[in-house]
């Protein structure tokens, strides 16, 4: 069977006895082995990424051959162009990063994306777009995610853990924590929230722990709420209704 991508070579030297077809073994015609090496750049320029190739965009632009393999952050809502599938190539594929608006790919002419004439990668979200020389599909990252269990017992699940392996945990480790960002008035990225667990004591067997729930108060990221084993400390006035 002819070796039609680099895929198929062997890591045994006696048996890549052609490439792409063309005849290389022991007595083949001189002119094979010209038309081998050229096979050869053919199936690596088709069958291996080059190095990622990052760029900003802030405005619409078109997408080319040479942005097989991209990184594509967009800092506006912008459209992305397709160029033709066929001249992209099967395998093409970018990836775009929504981060300062949605961003709408659209297929050239009559072609599509999902079956569709275009699609849109929210803000905040990525996609990566891949060409099969015909048509394009377009797989989201989202940046919502569902932890799913279809456990029908009583146990804890779907559990969320976040271990912080530390050779030598102490008191006042903060092991771990979600924060909750956005952006502030001038665009800039802004903590508005966290939820944090520390260690207050790591002792063997008389473990303690202490939960944090910390805001921003006048430009500066505050504890609202402590709580351990001895007490749930309140910074502020609580307020208890119903």
């Amino acid at each position: 069977m002819p070796k039609n991508s680099f895929l198929e070579w062997d890591t045994n030297a006696n048996l890549n006895t052609d490439v792409g077809g063309i005849n290389i073994n022991e007595g083949c015609p001189p002119s094979n082995v010209n038309n081998a090496e050229r096979e050869i750049m053919a199936q690596l320029k088709a069958g291996v990424d080059g190095k990622t190739i990052y760029a900003a965009k802030s405005s619409g632009y078109t997408a080319v051959a040479a942005d097989n393999n991209a990184f594509h952050r967009c800092t506006a809502a912008l459209t992305v162009a397709l160029t033709a599938a066929a001249t992209l190539g099967a395998g093409w594929h970018l990836l775009i990063f929504a981060d300062g608006g949605d961003v709408t790919i659209d297929p050239n002419a009559s072609e599509t994306i999902n079956g569709a004439a275009t699609t849109v990668v929210p803000n905040g979200n990525m996609a990566i777009v891949i060409c099969d020389g015909t048509n394009f599909s377009a797989a989201g990252i989202p940046s919502l995610w569902s932890l799913i269990s279809n456990d029908a017992g009583a146990a804890i699940g779907p559990l969320l853990s976040l271990f912080r392996n530390s050779a030598s945990p102490a008191a006042a480790d903060v092991i771990g924590g979600i924060s909750f960002d956005g952006r502030d008035s001038a665009g800039n990225k802004q903590t508005y929230g966290t939820i944090e667990g520390s260690i207050t004591d790591p002792t063997t067997t008389s473990e303690d722990g202490a939960l944090l729930l910390r805001a921003v108060v006048a430009g500066a990221l505050t504890t609202i709420i402590s709580m351990n084993g001895a007490a749930v400390t309140v910074n502020g006035t609580l307020t208890v209704t119903g």
